[in-house]
Protein backbone atom coordinates (compact mmCIF):
# COMPACT_ATOMS: atom_id res chain seq x y z
CA UNK A 1 0.00 0.00 0.00
CA UNK A 2 1.38 3.43 -0.95
CA UNK A 3 2.35 5.73 1.91
CA UNK A 4 1.03 9.31 1.77
CA UNK A 5 4.04 11.61 2.08
CA UNK A 6 3.93 15.30 2.95
CA UNK A 7 7.49 16.62 2.70
CA UNK A 8 6.87 19.87 4.56
CA UNK A 9 4.90 18.23 7.35
CA UNK A 10 7.62 15.61 7.85
CA UNK A 11 10.34 18.26 8.18
CA UNK A 12 8.21 20.42 10.47
CA UNK A 13 7.69 17.43 12.74
CA UNK A 14 11.44 16.75 12.84
CA UNK A 15 12.40 20.40 13.46
CA UNK A 16 9.83 20.66 16.22
CA UNK A 17 11.56 17.85 18.13
CA UNK A 18 15.14 18.71 17.09
CA UNK A 19 15.84 22.25 15.81
CA UNK A 20 19.26 21.42 14.31
CA UNK A 21 19.17 17.78 13.16
CA UNK A 22 22.15 16.02 11.58
CA UNK A 23 22.01 14.32 8.19
CA UNK A 24 21.76 10.86 9.74
CA UNK A 25 18.85 12.03 11.92
CA UNK A 26 17.11 13.49 8.87
CA UNK A 27 17.64 10.21 7.02
CA UNK A 28 16.26 8.16 9.92
CA UNK A 29 13.22 10.43 10.20
CA UNK A 30 12.53 10.20 6.45
CA UNK A 31 12.73 6.38 6.60
CA UNK A 32 10.22 6.31 9.44
CA UNK A 33 7.89 8.64 7.55
CA UNK A 34 8.07 6.40 4.46
CA UNK A 35 7.84 3.23 6.59
CA UNK A 36 11.06 1.68 5.26
CA UNK A 37 14.03 0.17 7.03
CA UNK A 38 17.18 2.24 7.30
CA UNK A 39 20.24 1.18 5.31
CA UNK A 40 23.18 1.18 7.77
CA UNK A 41 25.71 1.86 5.00
CA UNK A 42 23.79 4.91 3.77
CA UNK A 43 23.38 6.15 7.33
CA UNK A 44 27.12 5.75 7.91
CA UNK A 45 27.81 8.03 4.92
CA UNK A 46 25.51 10.72 6.30
CA UNK A 47 27.01 10.43 9.78
CA UNK A 48 30.48 11.34 8.54
CA UNK A 49 29.71 14.85 7.29
CA UNK A 50 27.45 17.88 7.43
CA UNK A 51 24.94 18.97 4.74
CA UNK A 52 27.29 21.58 3.30
CA UNK A 53 30.24 19.20 3.31
CA UNK A 54 28.94 16.81 0.67
CA UNK A 55 29.78 17.70 -2.92
CA UNK A 56 29.79 14.15 -4.27
CA UNK A 57 27.46 11.36 -3.09
CA UNK A 58 28.67 7.90 -4.11
CA UNK A 59 25.95 5.25 -3.75
CA UNK A 60 27.28 2.88 -6.40
CA UNK A 61 26.37 -0.82 -5.92
CA UNK A 62 23.79 -0.02 -3.23
CA UNK A 63 20.45 -1.75 -3.75
CA UNK A 64 17.32 0.30 -3.03
CA UNK A 65 13.65 -0.45 -3.00
CA UNK A 66 11.56 2.39 -4.50
CA UNK A 67 10.51 3.62 -1.04
CA UNK A 68 14.08 3.43 0.35
CA UNK A 69 15.34 5.34 -2.69
CA UNK A 70 12.76 8.07 -2.05
CA UNK A 71 14.16 8.52 1.45
CA UNK A 72 17.68 9.03 0.03
CA UNK A 73 16.36 11.55 -2.50
CA UNK A 74 14.64 13.52 0.27
CA UNK A 75 17.97 13.82 2.11
CA UNK A 76 19.76 14.74 -1.14
CA UNK A 77 17.49 17.78 -1.47
CA UNK A 78 19.13 19.14 1.70
CA UNK A 79 22.72 18.98 0.39
CA UNK A 80 23.25 22.51 -0.97
CA UNK A 81 26.71 21.83 -2.47
CA UNK A 82 25.96 18.44 -4.02
CA UNK A 83 27.39 18.41 -7.55
CA UNK A 84 27.79 14.72 -8.38
CA UNK A 85 25.50 11.76 -7.67
CA UNK A 86 26.68 8.22 -8.45
CA UNK A 87 23.86 5.65 -8.71
CA UNK A 88 25.71 3.14 -10.88
CA UNK A 89 24.83 -0.55 -10.49
CA UNK A 90 22.09 0.08 -7.93
CA UNK A 91 19.41 -2.05 -9.63
CA UNK A 92 17.35 1.12 -9.97
CA UNK A 93 13.77 0.60 -11.13
CA UNK A 94 11.99 2.85 -13.68
CA UNK A 95 9.50 4.03 -11.05
CA UNK A 96 12.40 5.43 -8.98
CA UNK A 97 13.57 7.67 -11.83
CA UNK A 98 10.59 9.98 -11.24
CA UNK A 99 11.80 10.67 -7.69
CA UNK A 100 15.34 11.27 -8.97
CA UNK A 101 14.18 13.68 -11.66
CA UNK A 102 12.02 15.67 -9.23
CA UNK A 103 14.96 16.08 -6.85
CA UNK A 104 17.48 16.88 -9.60
CA UNK A 105 15.26 19.47 -11.29
CA UNK A 106 14.98 21.48 -8.05
CA UNK A 107 18.56 21.05 -6.87
CA UNK A 108 20.65 24.22 -7.39
CA UNK A 109 24.14 22.70 -7.77
CA UNK A 110 23.75 19.15 -9.08
CA UNK A 111 25.45 18.81 -12.50
CA UNK A 112 26.46 15.16 -12.82
CA UNK A 113 24.48 11.91 -12.45
CA UNK A 114 25.61 8.36 -13.15
CA UNK A 115 23.01 5.65 -13.84
CA UNK A 116 25.45 3.21 -15.43
CA UNK A 117 24.78 -0.55 -15.35
CA UNK A 118 21.13 -0.24 -14.32
CA UNK A 119 19.72 -2.65 -16.92
CA UNK A 120 16.12 -2.06 -15.80
CA UNK A 121 16.22 1.50 -17.18
CA UNK A 122 15.01 1.85 -20.76
CA UNK A 123 12.58 3.96 -22.75
CA UNK A 124 10.43 4.96 -19.75
CA UNK A 125 13.50 6.32 -17.92
CA UNK A 126 14.74 8.14 -21.03
CA UNK A 127 11.38 9.93 -21.37
CA UNK A 128 11.95 11.44 -17.91
CA UNK A 129 15.69 12.11 -18.16
CA UNK A 130 15.74 13.86 -21.55
CA UNK A 131 13.41 16.72 -20.49
CA UNK A 132 15.48 17.09 -17.30
CA UNK A 133 18.76 17.75 -19.11
CA UNK A 134 17.12 19.80 -21.87
CA UNK A 135 15.37 22.17 -19.48
CA UNK A 136 18.21 22.37 -16.93
CA UNK A 137 21.37 23.24 -18.85
CA UNK A 138 23.58 22.94 -15.77
CA UNK A 139 23.62 19.15 -16.26
CA UNK A 140 26.79 18.32 -18.19
CA UNK A 141 27.16 14.63 -17.29
CA UNK A 142 24.61 11.81 -17.42
CA UNK A 143 26.09 8.32 -17.65
CA UNK A 144 23.58 5.81 -19.06
CA UNK A 145 26.00 3.15 -20.30
CA UNK A 146 24.91 -0.35 -19.36
CA UNK A 147 21.20 0.54 -19.46
CA UNK A 148 18.71 -0.88 -21.97
CA UNK A 149 18.22 2.48 -23.69
CA UNK A 150 18.54 2.29 -27.46
CA UNK A 151 21.66 3.58 -29.18
CA UNK A 152 19.83 6.56 -30.78
CA UNK A 153 18.54 7.57 -27.35
CA UNK A 154 22.05 7.49 -25.89
CA UNK A 155 23.31 9.53 -28.85
CA UNK A 156 20.58 12.10 -28.29
CA UNK A 157 21.53 12.36 -24.60
CA UNK A 158 25.17 12.83 -25.59
CA UNK A 159 24.29 15.69 -27.96
CA UNK A 160 22.12 17.42 -25.36
CA UNK A 161 24.95 17.18 -22.81
CA UNK A 162 27.38 18.59 -25.39
CA UNK A 163 25.01 21.52 -25.89
CA UNK A 164 24.83 22.03 -22.13
CA UNK A 165 28.62 21.99 -21.83
CA UNK A 166 28.89 24.62 -24.56
CA UNK A 167 26.27 26.72 -22.83
CA UNK A 168 28.10 26.53 -19.48
CA UNK A 169 31.42 27.47 -21.10
CA UNK A 170 29.85 30.47 -22.82
CA UNK A 171 28.14 31.53 -19.63
CA UNK A 172 31.47 31.41 -17.75
CA UNK A 173 33.13 33.52 -20.43
CA UNK A 174 30.29 36.03 -20.33
CA UNK A 175 30.51 36.26 -16.55
CA UNK A 176 34.23 36.93 -16.78
CA UNK A 177 33.61 39.55 -19.47
CA UNK A 178 31.18 41.40 -17.24
CA UNK A 179 33.61 41.60 -14.30
CA UNK A 180 37.03 42.74 -15.63
CA UNK A 181 39.83 43.10 -13.11
CA UNK A 182 40.35 46.72 -14.02
CA UNK A 183 36.77 47.88 -13.75
CA UNK A 184 37.92 50.48 -11.19
CA UNK A 185 39.64 52.35 -14.05
CA UNK A 186 37.16 54.89 -15.45
CA UNK A 187 38.83 54.80 -18.89
CA UNK A 188 38.44 51.04 -19.29
CA UNK A 189 35.42 48.76 -19.44
CA UNK A 190 32.99 47.04 -21.74
CA UNK A 191 31.82 48.59 -24.98
CA UNK A 192 28.06 49.17 -25.00
CA UNK A 193 26.52 48.53 -28.42
CA UNK A 194 22.94 49.49 -27.73
CA UNK A 195 23.85 53.24 -27.84
CA UNK A 196 24.03 53.90 -31.56
CA UNK A 197 25.72 57.33 -31.69
CA UNK A 198 28.33 56.79 -28.97
CA UNK A 199 31.86 57.82 -30.04
CA UNK A 200 34.72 56.04 -28.27
CA UNK A 201 38.15 57.48 -27.42
CA UNK A 202 41.14 55.92 -29.13
CA UNK A 203 42.70 54.59 -25.93
CA UNK A 204 39.48 52.73 -25.10
CA UNK A 205 39.52 51.07 -28.51
CA UNK A 206 43.19 50.16 -28.02
CA UNK A 207 42.35 48.65 -24.64
CA UNK A 208 39.56 46.56 -26.19
CA UNK A 209 41.89 45.31 -28.91
CA UNK A 210 44.62 44.45 -26.41
CA UNK A 211 42.10 42.29 -24.53
CA UNK A 212 40.87 40.34 -27.52
CA UNK A 213 41.86 37.09 -25.79
CA UNK A 214 39.32 37.71 -23.00
CA UNK A 215 36.67 39.97 -24.56
CA UNK A 216 35.19 40.44 -27.97
CA UNK A 217 35.67 43.82 -29.62
CA UNK A 218 32.02 44.53 -28.87
CA UNK A 219 30.43 42.95 -25.82
CA UNK A 220 26.69 43.61 -25.36
CA UNK A 221 25.54 44.45 -21.87
CA UNK A 222 22.50 42.33 -21.13
CA UNK A 223 21.04 40.39 -18.25
CA UNK A 224 19.74 37.72 -20.59
CA UNK A 225 21.43 34.36 -20.84
CA UNK A 226 23.86 34.13 -23.74
CA UNK A 227 22.52 31.76 -26.41
CA UNK A 228 24.57 28.83 -27.64
CA UNK A 229 25.90 29.70 -31.10
CA UNK A 230 28.90 27.41 -31.50
CA UNK A 231 29.03 25.08 -34.47
CA UNK A 232 29.22 21.98 -32.30
CA UNK A 233 25.86 22.71 -30.64
CA UNK A 234 23.19 20.35 -32.03
CA UNK A 235 20.47 21.66 -34.30
CA UNK A 236 17.08 21.61 -32.43
CA UNK A 237 15.32 20.25 -35.51
CA UNK A 238 17.87 17.45 -35.81
CA UNK A 239 17.54 16.73 -32.07
CA UNK A 240 13.78 16.36 -32.52
CA UNK A 241 14.33 13.96 -35.42
CA UNK A 242 16.77 11.95 -33.32
CA UNK A 243 14.27 11.95 -30.48
CA UNK A 244 11.57 10.55 -32.79
CA UNK A 245 13.98 7.96 -34.17
CA UNK A 246 14.98 6.95 -30.66
CA UNK A 247 11.36 6.52 -29.61
CA UNK A 248 10.59 4.55 -32.76
CA UNK A 249 13.61 2.34 -32.14
CA UNK A 250 12.53 1.75 -28.54
CA UNK A 251 8.99 0.91 -29.69
CA UNK A 252 10.29 -1.42 -32.39
CA UNK A 253 12.55 -3.16 -29.88
CA UNK A 254 9.64 -3.59 -27.48
CA UNK A 255 7.39 -4.95 -30.25
CA UNK A 256 10.08 -7.35 -31.45
CA UNK A 257 10.55 -8.61 -27.91
CA UNK A 258 6.80 -9.11 -27.54
CA UNK A 259 6.65 -10.80 -30.96
CA UNK A 260 9.35 -13.25 -29.90
CA UNK A 261 7.46 -14.00 -26.71
CA UNK A 262 4.21 -14.55 -28.63
CA UNK A 263 5.93 -16.84 -31.12
CA UNK A 264 7.44 -18.86 -28.32
CA UNK A 265 4.06 -19.00 -26.55
CA UNK A 266 2.44 -20.20 -29.81
CA UNK A 267 5.04 -22.96 -30.15
CA UNK A 268 4.58 -23.99 -26.52
CA UNK A 269 0.80 -23.99 -26.93
CA UNK A 270 1.02 -26.19 -30.05
CA UNK A 271 3.31 -28.63 -28.25
CA UNK A 272 0.98 -28.71 -25.27
CA UNK A 273 -2.09 -29.33 -27.48
CA UNK A 274 -0.24 -32.05 -29.37
CA UNK A 275 0.66 -33.73 -26.10
CA UNK A 276 -2.96 -33.50 -24.92
CA UNK A 277 -4.19 -35.04 -28.17
CA UNK A 278 -1.74 -37.91 -27.87
CA UNK A 279 -2.88 -38.51 -24.29
CA UNK A 280 -6.56 -38.50 -25.37
CA UNK A 281 -5.77 -40.98 -28.17
CA UNK A 282 -3.88 -43.22 -25.76
CA UNK A 283 -6.76 -43.24 -23.28
CA UNK A 284 -9.23 -43.91 -26.08
CA UNK A 285 -7.22 -46.94 -27.17
CA UNK A 286 -7.01 -48.16 -23.59
CA UNK A 287 -10.79 -47.79 -23.20
CA UNK A 288 -11.49 -49.64 -26.43
CA UNK A 289 -9.16 -52.45 -25.39
CA UNK A 290 -10.88 -52.76 -22.02
CA UNK A 291 -14.30 -52.85 -23.67
CA UNK A 292 -13.14 -55.60 -26.03
CA UNK A 293 -11.79 -57.58 -23.10
CA UNK A 294 -15.15 -57.14 -21.35
CA UNK A 295 -17.02 -58.35 -24.44
CA UNK A 296 -14.72 -61.35 -24.80
CA UNK A 297 -15.06 -62.27 -21.12
CA UNK A 298 -18.86 -62.00 -21.02
CA UNK A 299 -19.83 -63.34 -24.44
CA UNK A 300 -23.15 -65.28 -24.38
CA UNK A 301 -23.93 -68.13 -26.78
CA UNK A 302 -26.37 -67.42 -29.57
CA UNK A 303 -29.87 -68.93 -29.39
CA UNK A 304 -29.15 -71.09 -32.39
CA UNK A 305 -26.23 -72.70 -30.53
CA UNK A 306 -28.12 -73.33 -27.30
CA UNK A 307 -29.35 -76.79 -26.41
CA UNK A 308 -29.89 -78.62 -23.19
CA UNK A 309 -27.20 -81.24 -23.74
CA UNK A 310 -24.52 -78.59 -24.45
CA UNK A 311 -25.55 -76.59 -21.37
CA UNK A 312 -25.36 -79.72 -19.11
CA UNK A 313 -21.93 -80.60 -20.51
CA UNK A 314 -20.33 -77.11 -20.41
CA UNK A 315 -21.56 -76.10 -16.97
CA UNK A 316 -21.14 -79.59 -15.42
CA UNK A 317 -24.65 -79.58 -14.01
CA UNK A 318 -25.79 -82.35 -11.69
CA UNK A 319 -29.24 -82.29 -13.28
CA UNK A 320 -30.28 -84.69 -15.89
CA UNK A 321 -31.33 -83.49 -19.28
CA UNK A 322 -35.01 -84.31 -18.54
CA UNK A 323 -34.94 -82.34 -15.27
CA UNK A 324 -33.32 -79.37 -16.98
CA UNK A 325 -35.98 -79.38 -19.68
CA UNK A 326 -38.68 -79.49 -16.97
CA UNK A 327 -37.16 -76.48 -15.20
CA UNK A 328 -36.83 -74.65 -18.51
CA UNK A 329 -40.51 -75.13 -19.22
CA UNK A 330 -41.57 -73.74 -15.85
CA UNK A 331 -39.03 -70.87 -15.48
CA UNK A 332 -38.32 -69.75 -19.05
CA UNK A 333 -39.00 -66.00 -19.52
CA UNK A 334 -42.21 -65.22 -21.36
CA UNK A 335 -42.71 -62.66 -24.09
CA UNK A 336 -45.89 -61.41 -22.38
CA UNK A 337 -47.36 -61.60 -18.83
CA UNK A 338 -49.02 -64.94 -17.99
CA UNK A 339 -51.19 -65.98 -15.11
CA UNK A 340 -49.50 -68.45 -12.82
CA UNK A 341 -51.54 -70.97 -10.87
CA UNK A 342 -50.09 -70.17 -7.48
CA UNK A 343 -52.40 -72.58 -5.59
CA UNK A 344 -51.34 -75.65 -7.56
CA UNK A 345 -47.63 -74.66 -7.17
CA UNK A 346 -47.98 -74.24 -3.42
CA UNK A 347 -49.81 -77.52 -3.14
CA UNK A 348 -47.07 -79.27 -5.05
CA UNK A 349 -44.35 -77.72 -2.92
CA UNK A 350 -46.10 -78.61 0.32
Amino acid sequence: MAVLFDREAVMEELLASKPNPSLSEIYSHQCRALQVQEDPNVKRIFEQTTPGGITSLDLASFVFSPAAFNAVMEVSRMLPNLASLNLANTNLKPESVQSLVEMAAQHPSLTSISLANNNSLGFAAAKLLLPLIKENKRFIELDVEGTTMAAPTKELIRKVLLSNQTYVQNQVKETRGRTPTSEADDDEGLVVTDIADQSWPSHAATTAESRSDSFAAVVPVSDEIMPVTKADAPDPARMNVLDVKARNHELKSALMEQEERLNQYHIDLLNKCDGKQREIKRRQNVGQHMMQQFRDGWKWPLKSDFNVATCVAEFALNLSEEELESYYKHYAPQARPVDIAVKSLLTELL
